[in-house]
């Protein structure tokens, strides 16, 4: 999947699309970004004023996991496993999606 810099980021409707596009025509790739970056900002995504990163080693089973709940989605920022408030949980569940690596950034 090609990289979005912070200063091009895209909204929720593109990112749906491009990981939809992902699973579909990249059936072997494991990963959304290039395996030596892990844990690197690879996708960044504008919701009105906020703006989030998908890390590079986000996983195709997360990625599934995510595009499964799409019908009744809502963002919510959580503590990460660190405790600081940017980890990001969709849907009902106040959890983060295993292997979604989707962050908050403040400013």
């Amino acid at each position: 999947m090609t990289r979005v810099g912070r200063d091009e980021a895209i909204s929720k409707a593109v990112l749906h699309e491009r990981l939809r596009a992902w699973v579909r025509d990249f059936p072997n790739d494991i990963v959304i970004g290039e395996a030596e970056f892990g844990q690197t900002a690879w996708l960044h995504v504008k919701d009105g004023d906020k703006t989030y990163r998908l890390n590079a080693d986000t996983r195709r089973d997360g990625v599934l996991a995510y595009l499964a709940l799409l019908d009744s989605i809502a963002w919510r920022t959580v503590a990460n496993r660190n405790g600081r408030q940017n980890a990001v949980a969709c849907g009902s569940n106040s959890e983060p999606i295993p292997h979604f690596y989707l962050y908050y950034l403040d400013g």
